[in-house]
């Protein structure tokens, strides 16, 4: 928990497995130092997707989404720091 390397890792594995391409991914680090990776991934019929992830606390956070992919890249870059509430 809390090791979005190994979670990217992880996503990789299985975006890799079911034949996902990475189409580009970029490593970001958010106002509060906390790192986070920003993917656009393509499935088998050609369709493609947003995804955000990053850390809270020990937990991980997924923003994903399709259709403006600009404008879902705009929205991650606002996540902020929040105190957990588990």
């Amino acid at each position: 928990t809390g090791d979005l390397e190994a979670f990217v890792g992880q996503r990789r594995g299985a975006w890799d497995a079911s034949g996902i391409a990475i189409l580009s991914e970029e490593s970001l680090t958010l106002e509060d130092g906390r790192p986070a990776m920003t993917f656009v991934v393509q499935g088998t019929e050609g369709d493609q997707a947003f995804f955000f992830l990053t850390t809270i606390g020990d937990k991980y956070l997924v923003l994903s989404g399709s259709g403006d992919l600009a404008m879902l890249a705009e929205i991650a870059r606002t996540v902020r720091p929040i105190e957990p509430t588990y």
